[in-house]
């Protein structure tokens, strides 16, 4: 499926299963306070809206810069929707996808889905024992054209299959994958209604209200 980033298997971080690497961690593993400081060289255009969605649905809205984001539903491996950006033009080009972790398996930070909010059985809501997983608040980083998106996804390669590149490569990628104008998203779930409270089945969502929030960079002049 499109939304599973290379390998849905595990979401593993880089440096696990690397070897001959100084990469310290995953990369933007750490996402960016929710509102990202300004200096002279760049300024955070700042763009906010309401929605609703339900099940079954997709929501789009047009943001600038010639983005779109999207809520795109999904039913193949349980139910929910994956928080996308991107050109329409490219439609299988999500922007989000190379700079917000984890990049394998299922992405608690972009796919809103009613196990969210269940415990493992389904037979009550998640506890501090189930695994953590965001609930109520969406955070995600994203690229904001096709050129970054092909260097985004070939740094980011070399830094997950380290062991196929040499040392300078990788150290090169870490940076070139660092140095990405990124743009923050914050998607919150203000009111959820959940379907099949069945324990031993999953849960899924028949409607849940949002609301969201971006800082674009853009030119400083």
């Amino acid at each position: 499926m499109k939304r599973l980033l290379l390998i849905s298997i595990v979401s593993l971080i880089v440096g696990t299963s690397c070897t001959g690497s100084s990469i310290p961690t995953d990369p933007s593993s750490t996402l960016p306070p929710i509102s990202p400081p300004m200096s002279s060289e760049i300024v955070r255009e700042s763009i906010s809206f309401n929605g609703e969605v339900s099940r079954g649905q997709t929501f789009e809205k047009k943001l600038g810069q010639n983005l779109i984001f999207r809520l795109e539903y999904f039913d193949g491996d349980g139910e929910g929707w994956e928080i996308w950006v991107g050109d329409t033009a490219q439609s299988g080009h999500n922007y989000v996808r190379y700079t917000t972790p984890p990049y394998r398996g299922l992405n608690g930070n972009t796919d809103i889905m009613g196990w969210h909010f269940r415990n493992a059985d389904n037979s009550g809501p998640r506890t501090s024992d189930d695994i953590p997983v965001p609930q109520e608040v969406k955070k995600f980083h994203f690229i904001l054209n096709e050129t970054d998106y092909e260097t985004a996804g070939d740094s980011l390669k070399k830094l997950m299959w380290s062991y196929d590149y040499s040392e300078e490569e990788v150290d090169r990628a870490w940076e070139v994958h660092r140095q990405l104008q990124k743009a923050t998203g914050v998607l919150t779930i203000t009111h959820i209604e959940l379907g099949n409270l069945v324990a031993g089945e999953m849960a899924w969502i028949n409607n849940f209200q949002f609301t969201t929030e971006f800082w674009l960079p853009t030119s400083g002049d």
